[in-house]
């Protein structure tokens, strides 16, 4: 690992990325073993969406809308 620090601006970035990826990542997994169903997965990620929905014009809130929006049309499209 590099022994950069990160700067102030850098932590909220990479706070986001890191809580993102991982619960991408725990989401997949747990379709994958069945704990969840599709529907299931799609619901949360749905209410995600709604809860972003006052943020939409905001550009970090649009950008995160749209990266949910394509987990919806790829990971976790209806099958």
């Amino acid at each position: 690992m590099s022994k950069k620090r990160t700067t102030p601006t850098l932590t909220p970035l990479a706070t986001g990325l890191a809580g993102g990826v991982i619960s991408a990542a725990t989401l997949a997994k747990l379709v994958d073993k069945k704990v969840l169903t599709l529907d299931e997965a799609r619901t949360i990620l749905e209410s995600a969406m709604k809860t972003l929905e006052p943020l939409a014009h905001s550009k970090a809130g649009g950008q995160a809308l749209r990266m949910i929006g394509g987990m919806l049309l790829a990971k976790f499209s209806k099958r």
